[in-house]
């Protein structure tokens, strides 16, 4: 069964397990290496642990976009104007009185079209 690319989500649990991993190898290091091989160790772990974030932000790219355009279009949809009621905007614009008609029935002078009255 495969998921609709709107349902899909980032791993975080993934990106979780990176960071304890960084820590957790860390503290080992600090624990059991000696001296200059320590520090050594110490900058292998820390880039191993960044190429692994990296790899884990490639992979998860389109979940994390998709998440912020889910967030944006829910924040659109909380935030929408209802017009309980209202005739729609095109309904409007439909009745406005034609401007060449005067409001008492009679028909306005147009100037710079023929020119006169009629």
């Amino acid at each position: 069964m495969t998921r609709e690319p709107s349902d899909k989500r980032p791993t975080w649990w993934l990106l979780y397990t990176i960071g304890v991993l960084l820590v957790g190898l860390l503290a080992l290091l600090e624990t059991y290496a000696a001296g200059g091989l320590r520090g050594v160790l110490q900058i292998v772990v820390v880039i191993a642990a960044f190429a692994l974030m990296s790899l884990w932000r490639r992979h998860n790219r389109v979940a994390l976009e998709l998440d912020e355009w889910n967030r944006r279009r829910g924040a659109l949809r909380r935030h929408r104007v209802v017009n309980h009621g209202a005739p729609p905007l095109g309904a409007l614009r439909e009745r406005r009185p034609d401007p060449a008609f005067d409001p008492r029935g009679r028909r306005a002078l147009h100037y710079g079209r023929g020119g006169g009255t009629t």
